[in-house]
C-alpha cells in the first residue's frame, strides 16, 4: 500500500540539484527583459511622464506607459474557490489604462530592453510628475465609511446571527470583551513573481508561477479578447504560493501586453520591493468582540464585529474572519458580522488560512480570556462547550475528533502540570507561559479530472492541470495512482501545471488532495479495468505489451455529490505552545509546540508534517514578527523589504511535535482525506498570546506582539 507511506518528494532531487526549471528559468529566442517602474504617490494622477532619456539608453526595446498601453477588456473578479473555471481577476482595475494612481507602488511604466541591467537603468531615467491627493486610509472609527459585507465567496453570509446574542450577553454572569487587531502581511515567496510571455500570431504562451494555470489562462483570454484554447499557461514548479500566486495580477497582464506591442517574447521578474505592490497581501482586521458565559464555564453568547479593508476600486473580502468561529462551539447565541473600509490600497488576496487565521485568533483569545477570568483550565472550557452538531447549519459532523485532539495534545505537551496563575511558572530566570487553542479548516472539494497512462516498460504517467506549490502534490499523486494500481510509487511519473492537461481547481483552500487525488484514484481504477492483468502477475508492462499498443490510458472526472447538504465537513486540531519571556526586556520566544490533528486519511505523513511546519511559521510570523506598516501621513508602505519586514527564521522556531489521529470519514471524498496543512497556523496565534498572558499577566490583543504590550499597567 502506497497511501500512508512517508516517502520523500519525487520532485526533490530536481529542486535541490537545480534542474527544476521555474517560470523565470525559460528564455525563448528573441527575449526582451522587463523592468517595472512604480508610482511614488498613493493617490492622485500622473500630470506628466517623460520617457525620452530612458528611450535613449542603448539596448532599450520599448517602454509602455498609460499613453501607449494596449486597450484591455474588463477582467471579472475572483470571488470563490469552488469553480475551477471561474473568474480569476485579482482586481478589476486594469494596469495603465488611465492616468490615475489609486495605491502605493502602482505601476506607471514597463521598460523592455535586451538586458535586465539596461531596462533597470532606463527605468531610473523616467521622469514622472504627479498631482497628489489625500489617500483614504483604514479607519475603524469612521463608521459612516464602512460597508456591510452581505456575501462572502459568493455563497456565505457576511452578516450572521443566531439566537438572541445581545439579551444573552446582558444576562451573562461573566463577560469578557475587547478589540483585536491582526496585521497587514505580505507573502514574500522565495520565488519572486514572474512572467515569460510569447505570442505566435494570435496564440499566447505564458510561463507563470501560479497556483491556478486554468484561471490565469481564462483571465488572459478574457482580458485580451482571445479564445481560451489559444492561450497556454505552464507552471510546472512554483516556489511557494499560499494564496499569493493564485490570481491574475497586473504585472502578468503588462508582460503579455508588452510582448504583443513590441512583438518580442518578454521576461518580467518583479523586484522584492514590488512584492509589496499589486501582487496581493493579507488585509488587516479590527474586531470588537465579546463573550458572555456562566461562572462554571458554559458559553452563553459570542459577538464579533469585524472590519477589514478593500481597495477603493472594488468591494471584496479576502480575510473573512467571521466564518470559522460560527461552527466551533455549541453556544446558542451568536453574532458575527463583517464590514469593509475602502482605502487606497492594492487588492488583497487570500493568504494562508484566509479568515481562519484572523477569526480564530479572536475567538480563541476570547475563550482563553474567559478561562482566565473564571479560573478554569482552557482545555476544559472548550470541552464543556463542544458542538455536538454544526450550530451554524444544524448538520451532523461527517467526523469530528476535536476532543481526542485535546486529549492527545495535552498528554504529549504535559498539560497536567499547568498551573493557571499568571507568572507561576519560571525556568532559568525566565517567565514561562503555556497556551493552547483549537484549530479548524473546512473540507472543500471541487470538480477535477485526471489521465493515467501505462507504457510497455511498466511505467505509469499521471497527468492533471493541478499544481505543486511546495506541498508535495507530485508525490501524493504518484502515491494514489501506485496504491490503486498495486505498484511501487517509484514507477509513476507525474505531469502537473499545464493548461493542456485535464481540468483541475486552483491550489487554494486545501482542496487539492481531496479534489485532484480523487480524480487520480478514479482514473487509475479505470486504467486497471482497461488492462487485463490476469496471467501477468500484476505486471502493468506485460498487460500493455499484450495490447500491441504504445500505451494504454484512462480518464476520469471526480466531483462532489450532495454530501454538503447532509453533513458538515471540517478538519480539526489542537495546538499547544510554551513561550519564554525575559522578565527584563519582555522579549518573548516560543520554545516548544505540540499539534495534534484529525484530518481524515493522511496520504503522506512527511509532506503533511512539512505543511504543518509552514503553518506554524506563518502563525508565529503573524503573532510575533510580521507587519507591513503604512505611513499614516500618505499611506505608503514604510517597510517594503526583508530588512524591515521581519519574517520568522529558523532561530525563531520552537521545537515542534505533530501527531495525526487516525480518522475515518466516508463522507468527504473517495480518499477520505481532508485538508491538513492550514491547521498548524489556525488558532496558534491565540495560544501564543495566551502563553504570554500566562507568563506575565498581561493580555495581548493586537498582532504582532511587541514587548511594550507586556509592560505592567
Amino acid at each position: 500500500m502506497a497511501i500512508g507511506l512517508s516517502i520523500p518528494r519525487i520532485d526533490g532531487p530536481a529542486k535541490v540539484t537545480g534542474t527544476a526549471r521555474y517560470a523565470a528559468d525559460h528564455y525563448p529566442e528573441g527575449l526582451a527583459q522587463g523592468y517595472l517602474v512604480p508610482a511614488t504617490i498613493t493617490r492622485g494622477r500622473i500630470a506628466f511622464i517623460d520617457t525620452s532619456a530612458a528611450e535613449a539608453v542603448p539596448a532599450v526595446v520599448g517602454i509602455l506607459t498609460h499613453e501607449n498601453m494596449v486597450s484591455l477588456n474588463p477582467l471579472p473578479l475572483y470571488v470563490t474557490p469552488l469553480d475551477p473555471m471561474g473568474a480569476s481577476g485579482q482586481q478589476v482595475r486594469l494596469p495603465m489604462q488611465d492616468d490615475r494612481i489609486e495605491h502605493d507602488l502602482e505601476y506607471v511604466a514597463l521598460v523592455l530592453a535586451e538586458t535586465y541591467e539596461a531596462a533597470q537603468e532606463a527605468g531610473g531615467l523616467i521622469r514622472v510628475e504627479y498631482e497628489p491627493e489625500d489617500a483614504v486610509q483604514f479607519d475603524y472609527e469612521d463608521r459612516a465609511a464602512h460597508t456591510k459585507v452581505e456575501t462572502i465567496f459568493g455563497a456565505l453570509e457576511g452578516q450572521y446571527t443566531r439566537g438572541d446574542p445581545d439579551a444573552a450577553m446582558a444576562a451573562s454572569a461573566v463577560r469578557v470583551e475587547g478589540t483585536f487587531d491582526t496585521p497587514i502581511m505580505h507573502h514574500n515567496p522565495i520565488e519572486l513573481h514572474a512572467t515569460v510571455a510569447a505570442w505566435d500570431d494570435n496564440r499566447l504562451d505564458v510561463r507563470e508561477p501560479t497556483q491556478w494555470v486554468l484561471g490565469i489562462r481564462n483571465g488572459l483570454a478574457q482580458t485580451f479578447g482571445l479564445r481560451a484554447e489559444d492561450v497556454r499557461v505552464r507552471s510546472e514548479y512554483v516556489g511557494v504560493g499560499f494564496g499569493g500566486k493564485g490570481l491574475l495580477a497586473p504585472h502578468t497582464i503588462l508582460a503579455v501586453a508588452a510582448a504583443r506591442r513590441f512583438d518580442r517574447p518578454v521576461r518580467l521578474v518583479i523586484t522584492r520591493a514590488l512584492e509589496f505592490s499589486a501582487v496581493g497581501f493579507r488585509a488587516r482586521t479590527h474586531t470588537e468582540a465579546a463573550l458572555g458565559g456562566t461562572a462554571d464555564g458554559m458559553i452563553e453568547s459570542i459577538t464579533m464585529e469585524m472590519l477589514s479593508e478593500t481597495p477603493v476600486f472594488q468591494d471584496v473580502a479576502f480575510e473573512p474572519g467571521v466564518l470559522a468561529p460560527r461552527h466551533m462551539y455549541g453556544n446558542v447565541n451568536m453574532r458575527a458580522n463583517l464590514a469593509l473600509h475602502a482605502c487606497n490600497v492594492p487588492a488583497p488576496v487570500p493568504m494562508r488560512a484566509p479568515g481562519e487565521a484572523s477569526g480564530m485568533f479572536v475567538l480563541e483569545s476570547l475563550l482563553n480570556d474567559y478561562a482566565a477570568e473564571i479560573g478554569m483550565d482552557p482545555v476544559e472550557v472548550r470541552r464543556m462547550n463542544r458542538a455536538e452538531v454544526n450550530p451554524e447549519t444544524g448538520l451532523p459532523w461527517s467526523s469530528n475528533m476535536l476532543m481526542e485532539c485535546y486529549d492527545r495534545g495535552a498528554a504529549m505537551f504535559g498539560w497536567a502540570d499547568y498551573t493557571p496563575e499568571a507568572g507561576s511558572m519560571t525556568r532559568d530566570g525566565k517567565l514561562i507561559g503555556w497556551g493552547m487553542a483549537s484549530a479548524t479548516y473546512p473540507m472543500i472539494r471541487t470538480i477535477s479530472a485526471a489521465r493515467v497512462r501505462a507504457f510497455p516498460n511498466g511505467r505509469v504517467q499521471v497527468a492533471c492541470a493541478a499544481h505543486d506549490i511546495g506541498t508535495g502534490m507530485y508525490t501524493v499523486c504518484a502515491q494514489i495512482a501506485a496504491d490503486t494500481l498495486g505498484i511501487d510509487p517509484s514507477g509513476v511519473d507525474v505531469l502537473l501545471g499545464d493548461t493542456d492537461l485535464p481540468l483541475a481547481p486552483a491550489a487554494v483552500a486545501a482542496q487539492s488532495t481531496a479534489s485532484v487525488g480523487s480524480a487520480v484514484q478514479a482514473a487509475a481504477r479505470n486504467l486497471r479495468a482497461e488492462l487485463d492483468l490476469s496471467g501477468t502477475g500484476g505486471s502493468i508492462g506485460e498487460a500493455v505489451r499484450r495490447t500491441g499498443r504504445a500505451s494504454v490510458e484512462a480518464m476520469a472526472e471526480s466531483r462532489p455529490g450532495d454530501e454538503y447538504t447532509r453533513v458538515s465537513m471540517y478538519a480539526f486540531g489542537a495546538n499547544f505552545i510554551e513561550v519564554e519571556v525575559d522578565p527584563i526586556t519582555l522579549w518573548a520566544r516560543p520554545t516548544r509546540m505540540v499539534g495534534v490533528y484529525a484530518g481524515g486519511k493522511v496520504i503522506n505523513p512527511t509532506t503533511a508534517r512539512s505543511q504543518l511546519i509552514g503553518g506554524v511559521a506563518f502563525a508565529i510570523g503573524m503573532a510575533m514578527t510580521e507587519h507591513t506598516i503604512r505611513d499614516p501621513r500618505n499611506g505608503r508602505t514604510a517597510n517594503p523589504d526583508l530588512g524591515l519586514y521581519h519574517m520568522p527564521v529558523q532561530a525563531d522556531m520552537p521545537e515542534m511535535r505533530f501527531e495525526f489521529l487516525e480518522e475515518k470519514d466516508p463522507h468527504v471524498n473517495p480518499l477520505g482525506a481532508k485538508g491538513l496543512g492550514e491547521l498548524g497556523g489556525v488558532g496558534l496565534q491565540a495560544a501564543i498570546t495566551d502563553a504570554m498572558r500566562h507568563a506575565t499577566g498581561r493580555h495581548v490583543r493586537y498582532l504582532p506582539y511587541t514587548p511594550e504590550a507586556l509592560f505592567p499597567a
